[in-house]
C-alpha cells in the first residue's frame, strides 16, 4: 500500500507520474522543502510539520521539523517499505517485516511491543496502529479516547 498522495492540516505531498516528489502549502519548517537529491519516490507520508518519503532503492528520508527525532530515521534500519508520519512521531517496517518508531514518546506510541512481522503502519497523533501478517490489528500509545480499543469482532483487516 504505498501512498503516491498524503495531505495533513494544511499541506499536501504527491509523487508524480516520474516519482518526483511535490508538496506545497503550509511550508513554516520546511516541511514542503523537498531535498533536491531524493531523486525518485516511491512512497509519502505528511506529517503535522514533517514529511518522510521512499526513494526508489527503499531509502528513507524525513525533512521539515527535527523536534523530538521525528526526522532522526534510526541507523541500520535499512530498507524500509512503508513509512507513516504522525503528530511527532514516524514509524516505518523495515524489509523483514519489522515496526520501527521514533520521535515524541510521551504516550508510549513508540514503545512498540513485540508484534512479529507486520504489512501496514499509521502514525496518529498519540498512538500508533499497526497490521500483522495474519491481518489482526494493534494500537499503542495514548487510549485517551478508546482508540487503542480494537474491537474484539472486528476480525482480519486489509
Amino acid at each position: 500500500s504505498h501512498s503516491a498522495v498524503s495531505a495533513e492540516g494544511e499541506r499536501t505531498c504527491a509523487i508524480d507520474v516520474s516519482g518526483k516528489l511535490h508538496c506545497f502549502g503550509w511550508n513554516e519548517f520546511g516541511q514542503c522543502d523537498v531535498p533536491a537529491e531524493l531523486g525518485v519516490v516511491t512512497q509519502v507520508s505528511a506529517g503535522c510539520s514533517h514529511t518522510c518519503a521512499i526513494d526508489a532503492s527503499g531509502t528513507l528520508h524525513c525533512f521539515g521539523l527535527h523536534a523530538d527525532g521525528r526526522c532522526d530515521v534510526p541507523d541500520g534500519i535499512g530498507v524500509v517499505t512503508q513509512v507513516s508520519a504522525g503528530l511527532g512521531h514516524t514509524c516505518a517496517i523495515d524489509a523483514c517485516g519489522q515496526l520501527h518508531c521514533w520521535g515524541w514518546n510521551e504516550e508510549g506510541q513508540c514503545d512498540v511491543p513485540y508484534l512479529g512481522a507486520v504489512s501496514q503502519v499509521s502514525a496518529g497523533c498519540s498512538h500508533t496502529c499497526v497490521v500483522d501478517v495474519f491481518g489482526s490489528l494493534h494500537c499503542f500509545g495514548s487510549n485517551a479516547e478508546r482508540q487503542c480499543n480494537v474491537p474484539k469482532d472486528l476480525g482480519a483487516v486489509m
